[in-house]
């Protein structure tokens, strides 16, 4: 069987995404497509295990289709999933910022808002309230279309979770909502006191809880931190320290999960070259469910792994190999420098929507040439050319004078927005606290985005929470991003970003770009 094609036009209004069976091919944008990275071109095996590669020639807007999973050609227009983003439904100006963390009557919180993240039109944000200290806070969707917010957070009853809920991940057209939570009122039977991750269905209203064994049993852990979600919500991956999710599970570590919702099935992702249990922590994966990224510091995971450190992997569902990625052009991996934990020397990986491009923060000074400044810096890593870039960079290509970290990038890797505290990224950042930028590989250009109208930055931090009055916390809030790079979501405390911010709490602004 040969590859045929097939000719679709879209509307420019239309963000559209191609899929074979459950896999992510291709996004248009437009009248353009972005074709996914690491599809083989070839025909159809007997083993049902090749998948062809898509393409699609600009002058015809023809797509080049192949098989799926079971040899069935991809040809079929209803193979697609249109996420609609109409110009007057564009959210906001360019060039413009907004205060969209507040609550179902559309008033600013009382109470502090952040963890972003952003789908892929930029339509939905999810978000979480805090009061630090308290076991309140909650998980909420902002429709910036229509200007409400839902609780998402709630069992099946409509009530609001009994714990904490935080950390929330959305699909792209924003009908699914994983999220971490202490709560235990959310579902039925929920005894093992400890954090969980659930899945919401804004369409049904229902509410699952996903980091279960395979035969249903709760588990004996923590699961706290960032889950991830495919696009048709069927698979979640996740991180625990629970050992009775997977068989063996002896090595007294958090391990990286996969949530099969269709099959019932949850198996274990960070897995040793002989099958044994390796650790693994901050998970993203891509919206086909093929790419999972993590960070381990287990030296198992691959061959001559022998830098003993803390480095950033992506396991392929399909091939079943696992890849290190927080390595040089040229393949060395990363060293650790004089007083760096090895714990540290590399975290937070986010792999982009298309899989190709992994972004991550790292410690380590011999990932790229000329890395003199002493501190954690942001790299891309392009998995199909195999290159690592430094990203968190002025424009001149100055690199930066403190730290920057806990980036996000859109589909095809060209944005990448991050934190930092380096003054030097940009002209007249003067305001002494870490901001929000935005670099474009294509014009190798960063801009600052936690600014107001005018262009002056913001009177306290965006993306870190530090001590308010005589209470102490430090907490991290990553920036999210919308596929296209058009518009960016972050936490601030900043009260001088929009002229109505009245409430003096850390709250989520969306910056459009262009």
């Amino acid at each position: 069987m040969k590859f045929e094609s097939g000719h679709h036009k879209m509307a420019s209004s239309t963000l559209r995404i191609w899929m074979s069976g459950l896999l992510i091919v291709g996004v248009f944008l437009g009248s353009s497509m972005i074709p996914v990275a690491g599809y083989a071109q070839s025909t159809c095996e007997s083993d049902h295990s090749v998948i062809g590669k898509r393409t699609l020639d600009t002058a015809t807007n023809t797509v080049v289709v192949g098989m799926d999973d079971e040899c069935q050609m991809i040809d079929d227009v209803d193979e697609a999933v249109d996420i609609q983003l109409s110009r007057s439904e564009s959210i906001r100006s360019p060039g413009t910022t907004s205060l969209i963390s507040r609550d179902p009557d559309n008033q600013q919180f009382s109470v502090g808002a952040l963890n972003p993240a952003v789908s892929a039109t930029g339509r939905y944000v999810t978000f979480n309230t805090f009061i630090p200290g308290t076991p309140e806070g909650q998980v909420y969707v902002r429709d910036q279309s229509t200007n409400r917010t839902e609780l998402i957070s709630v069992n099946a009853d409509g009530q609001p979770g009994n714990g904490i809920s935080d950390l929330a991940r959305t699909t792209p057209d924003g009908r699914y909502v994983v999220f971490s939570s202490l709560a235990d009122n959310l579902v039925p039977d929920d005894t093992n006191g400890a954090g969980d991750i659930f899945l919401y269905d804004r369409q049904r209203n229902s509410v699952e809880r996903v980091n279960v064994a395979s035969d249903g049993t709760e588990s004996n852990g923590f699961s706290t931190l960032y889950p991830s979600v495919s696009t048709d919500g069927r698979y979640v991956v996740f991180n625990t320290d629970a050992d009775n999710l997977a068989p063996n599970d002896f090595n007294l570590s958090e391990d990286v999960f996969l949530r099969d919702r269709v099959r019932g099935t949850t198996e274990r992702i960070s897995t040793a070259q002989d099958g044994s249990a390796a650790g693994g922590v901050a998970v993203s994966m891509s919206p086909d469910g093929r790419y999972i990224a993590y960070i381990s510091s287990s030296d198992d995971l691959v061959a001559n792994d022998t830098n003993n450190a803390r480095d950033a992997f992506v396991y392929d569902r399909r091939t079943q190999r696992t890849e290190l990625v927080s390595i040089a052009s040229d393949g060395t991996q990363a060293e650790v420098p004089p007083r760096v934990s090895p714990l540290t020397l590399v975290f937070d990986a986010e792999i982009s929507p298309d899989g190709r491009y992994v972004v991550f923060s790292s410690k380590a000074d011999n990932l790229v040439a000329n890395d003199t400044n002493g501190q954690t810096d942001v790299f891309v890593h392009d998995r199909t050319r195999r290159t690592t870039e430094r990203v968190s960079l002025a424009s001149d290509g100055s690199e930066g004078n403190a730290a920057s970290a806990y980036a996000a990038l859109s589909f095809g890797g060209r944005y990448v927005v991050f934190h930092s505290s380096a003054d030097n990224l940009v002209a007249n950042d003067t305001n002494g606290q870490t901001d929000v930028f935005v670099h474009d590989r294509t014009q190798r250009t960063t801009k600052r985005v936690s600014v107001a109208a005018d262009g002056t930055g913001g009177n306290r931090a965006s993306g870190l929470i530090t001590q308010r009055e005589d209470t102490f916390f430090f907490i991290i809030s990553e920036p999210g991003m919308d596929w296209l790079g058009s518009t960016t979501a972050f936490e601030s405390s900043a009260s001088n970003l929009v002229s109505d911010d009245t409430n003096e709490q850390a709250d989520i602004f969306v910056a459009r770009l262009r």
